[in-house]
């Protein structure tokens, strides 16, 4: 933050202080050290603790804008790390707490946010036109990634089921 010698002396006016600048240009640097934890390395940490607890599966991952970013006051690691994960599959949603560890004299700082976490399945899907009457082949599928709960019931999720038919129109 810069103040010039006219910000000075408002704030000097403002609080009574009786302050004049010595010069015209006179200015002022204000700064700190700040350290910003983004959304992308929280995601991260998250990705990374989830995939230890839930090898198998594979989630997209929902945090309400007020989760980031932290910033804090100093010098931190920028990589925050998952200490504990509470997930209630039956909600979708979970609680995590952050640890921020300090590379100066601060404490350690630890956050805690919430969310929602979205099962995904990959869905075998065509990978170009097909015109009427044409074999499907291996070669002719590949996946998509979506969540659980966007895919319909009567979606086919296994290619093998998709292999050998043919559209009755162009697709």
């Amino acid at each position: 933050l810069i103040l010039s010698s006219g910000d000075l002396q408002r704030i000097s006016n403002a609080f009574h202080l009786g302050w004049k600048p010595l010069q015209g240009d006179e200015k002022t640097v204000i700064s700190s050290v700040m350290t910003t934890i983004g959304l992308g390395d929280i995601r991260q940490a998250l990705e990374k603790t989830l995939e230890e607890r839930f090898p198998e599966r594979k989630f997209d991952i929902d945090l309400p804008p007020s989760s980031y970013p932290i910033v804090l006051a100093g010098k931190f690691a920028s990589k925050p790390e998952v200490t504990s994960l509470d997930y209630d599959p039956a909600r979708g949603s979970f609680n995590a707490s952050l640890l921020v560890q300090s590379t100066g004299q601060k404490k350690d700082f630890t956050a805690e946010i919430s969310g929602k976490l979205f099962k995904l399945i990959e869905v075998p899907v065509l990978s170009g036109n097909l015109r009427a009457g044409s074999i499907i082949k291996e070669s002719d599928i590949t996946y998509v990634t979506m969540r659980d709960g966007d895919v319909g019931q009567n979606t086919l999720l296994d290619a093998a089921e998709l292999t050998g038919q043919t559209p009755r129109r162009g697709v």
